[in-house]
C-alpha cells in the first residue's frame, strides 16, 4: 500500500509538472513511476503494463514518436502475454502505434494496426462507439494521403453514416471527412458528388463552429475552387462576396487576406483571371 501511495503521489506531481509546462521534470517522474512499479511488482504485471502505456502516451502526446513507439510495442506485447488484449486501452494503443507508423511512412504497418484496433473495438462495443468511428476515419485518412481514393471512400462513408449518440456529428474530423470526400470525388471527375460533400462541409462548419471561423472559410474555399473549375461564375461570386464580408468584419479592410478576397471578386466580376 505504501508503494502504491508513493506511485500515486508521483503521478499527481507529474501531472502538475505537465500542466506547468515542465516536461523534462514530468518525464523523469513517469520513468521513476515505471521503475518503482517494476521494483514492487516485477515487469510481468498489469500495473507495469499500465505505466508503460502512460509513459508511451506522454511521449506520443508531445510527438516524441521515436521514444513512444518501442514503449507502445512493449506494452502491447505485455498485455497480450497477460491476456489483457481485449480492452479499450489495448485498442487505443494499437491506434496510437498506427498513427506513428503513418507519420513515418510505414503505411502497411499502420493499416495493419488500425485494422486490428477496428476489429477489437467492434468486437467489444457497437459500431457507433466513438473509437470505432475514429478508426474508420483514420483508415480513410491513411488511404487518402497515399492517393488511394477508392480505398479511402468506403471508410469515410461508413464513418459518416454512423451517428455518435453522445455528441452528434459536429466535430472537426467529420468536416475533414466531408472535405476529403469532396477532394477525391473532384479528382475522379465526380463533380456533383464533390459539390454535395463540400456543401455539407460548409453547412457543418457553419452550424458547429460558426460562420466567421477558419473552418467555415476553408470549406467555402473548397467549394469555390470546384465552381471555378466548372466555370460556375455566379456561384463563385456569391462565395467570394461572403469571404470578403467575413474578412472585412474579422480581419479589417486593409488586411492582406481581405485585399486578396476583394481583388478576387473584382477580377471575377470583370472576368479577368490571373
Amino acid at each position: 500500500m505504501k508503494q502504491e501511495n508513493s506511485a500515486k503521489s508521483l503521478s499527481d506531481l507529474a501531472n502538475f509538472y505537465e500542466s506547468e509546462g515542465k516536461y523534462d521534470e514530468a518525464e523523469a517522474l513517469y520513468i521513476q513511476i515505471l521503475e518503482l512499479t517494476r521494483w514492487v511488482n516485477g515487469d510481468n504485471h498489469t500495473d507495469y503494463a499500465l505505466h508503460l502505456n502512460c509513459l508511451a502516451e506522454f511521449y506520443f502526446y508531445y510527438e516524441k514518436y521515436d521514444k513512444a513507439e518501442p514503449i507502445f510495442i512493449q506494452g502491447l506485447e505485455l498485455k497480450k502475454h497477460l491476456k489483457e488484449d481485449n480492452d479499450l486501452q489495448y485498442a487505443l494503443s494499437l491506434g496510437n502505434l498506427a498513427y506513428i507508423y503513418k507519420f513515418k511512412g510505414k503505411y502497411e504497418q499502420s493499416e495493419l494496426m488500425y485494422q486490428q484496433a477496428l476489429k477489437l473495438t467492434k468486437g467489444i462495443w457497437r459500431d457507433n462507439h466513438p473509437e470505432c468511428i475514429q478508426i474508420l476515419k483514420n483508415l480513410g485518412h491513411l488511404h487518402f494521403e497515399q492517393g488511394k481514393y477508392d480505398k479511402a471512400e468506403p471508410f469515410y462513408i461508413q464513418a459518416l453514416g454512423i451517428k455518435r449518440p453522445q455528441d452528434g456529428d459536429n466535430d472537426e474530423d467529420h468536416v475533414q471527412c466531408f472535405n476529403n470526400l469532396g477532394h477525391l470525388y473532384f479528382k475522379q471527375g465526380k463533380y456533383e458528388q464533390s459539390e454535395l460533400m463540400y456543401q455539407q462541409a460548409c453547412e457543418l462548419t457553419k452550424d458547429a463552429f460558426g460562420e466567421y471561423t477558419r473552418e467555415h472559410v476553408d470549406s467555402l474555399k473548397n467549394l469555390a475552387n470546384l465552381y471555378f473549375h466548372l466555370g460556375s461564375y455566379n456561384q463563385i461570386e456569391q462565395i467570394y462576396q461572403k469571404l470578403l464580408n467575413i474578412a472585412e468584419l474579422y480581419l479589417g479592410a486593409n488586411h492582406s487576406e481581405t485585399i486578396t478576397y476583394r481583388n478576387n471578386l473584382k477580377n471575377l466580376q470583370s472576368r479577368s483571371f490571373i
